[in-house]
């Protein structure tokens, strides 16, 4: 069986295009959805309060298996598990669960 060139070049045009669509809603539809790193990834997980003192009024916290510094208006305890509701220049501001 043998095809005609005209039917080859426009049954891969077509499925070009169709590509070319489902790429395209692809790419939009990953557009919309919220952040899941950086600054928007960080607020509202779960971490624990390292055993380490105070350092200028900064603890350190483990926050996905990282450790990062954070602040709180409440006093924090080692091993106290806190919320992250912002980040300020990679200081996280938590508060206790």
């Amino acid at each position: 069986m043998e095809f005609d060139r005209g039917t080859v070049y426009a049954a891969s045009a077509v499925v070009g295009c169709v590509m070319a669509v489902v790429l395209t809603w692809l790419g939009i539809r990953a557009q919309r959805r919220p952040g899941v790193t950086g600054d928007a990834g960080m607020v509202g997980l779960v971490g624990t309060i390292g055993p380490q003192p105070p350092t200028r009024g900064r603890r350190i916290v483990e926050v996905r298996g990282e450790l990062w510094w954070c602040r709180s208006c409440s006093v924090l305890e080692p091993g106290m598990e806190v919320r992250v509701t912002g980040v300020d220049d990679f200081v996280l501001e938590v508060v206790p669960v």
